[in-house]
């Protein structure tokens, strides 16, 4: 029985490690933020940072990119016979963003390349309608930089406590972080 009601109220004064990395609650107001909040909830629950620093972040994150090849016949140019001229077509998200050929006829060849800057954009469905079925497709992966912009609010309470870091993307509060 003793051990039950210790345990009761050790959970009553016990939070969860997991918890404090999603909510903290301001010592002002008492008021709980949590991951998610908008910057707006985070003022009115603790009021104005002491601080607000901007920074630009570079992530590298994979990003499956297709290529499609056309194998384009032998072309013939003044008696010079090339048998590999191709046209690749790039797509990333579903949607083409780089057309490149290997031979300056290739746009007598394939009826898609004649104006190949129409294309930048389109959708799978829209280059095989136009261009025909590839001759054979490529499966890639490489790295692309995406930059996103952190606005990070940093509160002193008081002495005796360690300044807070709110880390904020596009107005959402996505990190808590209590220095020691």
């Amino acid at each position: 029985m003793k051990k039950a009601i210790l345990i009761v109220v050790a959970s009553l004064f016990w939070q969860p490690v997991w918890a404090s990395l999603l909510t903290y609650t301001c010592p002002a107001s008492y008021r709980t933020v949590s991951l998610g909040n908008s910057m707006q909830q985070v003022e009115q629950a603790c009021g104005k940072p002491k601080s607000v620093d901007k920074q630009q972040v570079t992530d590298n994150t994979p990003q499956q990119l297709l290529q499609w090849v056309y194998v384009l016949p032998g072309i013939n140019n003044n008696k010079i016979r090339t048998n590999r001229a191709r046209v690749i077509i790039t797509f990333a998200n579903g949607k083409v963003t780089e057309i490149n050929t290997n031979h300056n006829l290739a746009g007598s060849f394939l009826r898609c390349y004649k104006s190949p800057k129409q294309l930048i954009g389109a959708s799978e469905a829209r280059v095989r309608l136009v261009c025909g079925a590839p001759t054979f497709v490529n499966t890639l992966t490489q790295a692309a930089e995406q930059q996103r912009s952190i606005t990070i609010w940093r509160y002193e309470f008081d002495a005796y406590q360690p300044p807070v870091l709110f880390f904020f993307e596009n107005g959402k509060l996505t990190k808590i972080n209590q220095s020691n």
